[in-house]
């Protein structure tokens, strides 16, 4: 179903696909896209005089479409990294909230921010509700907790 999916959608003949994977390195855990990636760094598959983003066309040949207003996110954080395995689908706050968890994004809060934090948390608010109240994860909360 998905290699007819993406030709009806975006006219790629498998040629194209296996013209693609001969440019990517495979290795024990990530499936390295070996093509110039675009200025964000992302892996891109050239089809048609078009460049798409190859985290989609890959999710889409593995998994069909990806449904409106979601993104294809990397578990490895690689970003040229193409193996299906590695790629999730997510909201953009989704996406950032995974960023800041595994330290790729950093928030900064002023001093009063973690003197709140520390206040909220005697009173009695858990870590995760304080976590979405400034928008941070659990673990930056615990952390200004523990300090």
């Amino acid at each position: 179903m998905s290699k007819e999916y993406l030709l009806q959608k975006y006219r790629i003949e498998e040629k194209q696909i296996i013209n693609f994977f001969k440019n990517v390195e495979k290795t024990k855990t990530c499936w390295n896209c070996q093509k110039i990636p675009n200025s964000g760094g992302y892996a891109i598959f050239h089809a048609n005089y078009r460049a798409f983003m190859a985290s989609r066309i890959i999710w889409e040949l593995y998994n069909g479409p990806i449904p409106d207003k979601l993104y294809v996110c990397h578990k490895c954080d690689n970003r040229i990294c193409v193996n299906p395995e590695h790629l999730f689908l997510g909201t953009q706050k989704e996406n950032i909230q995974d960023a800041i968890n595994k330290g790729k994004i950093k928030i900064k809060l002023t001093e009063s921010n973690k003197e709140e934090i520390k206040l909220l948390a005697k009173l009695g608010m858990s870590q995760r509700a304080i976590g979405k109240k400034f928008n941070v994860s659990c673990v930056l909360v615990c952390r200004i907790l523990n300090k």
